[in-house]
């Protein structure tokens, strides 16, 4: 709600905000024993991003007074060059 209206009425004309959403959809993927995420344009399908997804390690947290218990998990996710993006294409 508070991006559209800074977009409609900015604060200063000199501080137009430009903004295009774009909906994209996510898919995850095996390839070699690696995560692979897919992320592409839901109306067109056009890859835009290939990401391989490293886990670094994860934190759970167990809550004995609670029913829910949390996990922190850390993961690097570094662009992925060396995979052909038309080869995830659904």
């Amino acid at each position: 709600m508070v991006l559209n209206e800074l977009v409609q009425n900015p604060p200063h004309p000199r501080d137009r905000i430009r903004y295009k959403r774009i909906k994209q959809k996510d898919s995850f993927h095996r390839e070699n024993g690696r995560k692979i995420r897919v992320s592409s344009v839901a109306e067109t399908g056009e890859i835009k991003e290939v990401i391989m997804k490293e886990k670094v390690d994860h934190l759970d947290i167990y809550c004995p007074n609670s029913q829910l218990d949390m996990r922190i998990s850390v993961n690097t996710e570094t662009p992925c060059t060396s995979l052909a993006p038309n080869s995830f294409r659904d």
